[in-house]
């Protein structure tokens, strides 16, 4: 799929990565992942993360993709900036029930407060 703009290789995956198994997924989801995103990728690949803290929280095995998700919202504080009241709330809710993914949306809510404008 290296022809095939980014965006559409984005839908062509989320639905391996959100329902398939962790395998699948993890390798959508690495198929997916760049050094750097236009401006016009980087709003769809964010939210896309969102998506799979969501949306893989009741699969055990997917533990590891919802860490590398957080990551991403912690790289990418800027993007990451509009989801801070649902990153509060799920601290609060225990969307983030696993340690190292509520400790990685802790710290992404402490560098989106620090870097208010």
């Amino acid at each position: 799929m290296a022809r095939v703009p980014w965006t559409n290789q984005l839908e062509h995956y989320r639905g391996q990565v959100l329902t398939g198994s962790w395998e699948h997924a993890e390798n959508a989801w690495a198929k997916l992942r760049k050094k750097y995103y236009s401006d016009e990728e980087l709003k769809p690949w964010i939210q896309f993360q969102v998506e799979i803290l969501e949306e893989t929280k009741n699969d055990a095995l997917k533990t590891p993709l919802r860490h590398s998700a957080m990551q991403q919202l912690y790289w990418h504080t800027e993007a990451s900036r509009p989801y801070l009241a649902w990153l509060k709330e799920g601290l609060k809710t225990n969307l983030f029930s696993d340690p190292i993914t509520f400790q990685k949306a802790r710290e992404t809510v402490e560098q989106l407060e620090k870097t208010k404008l």
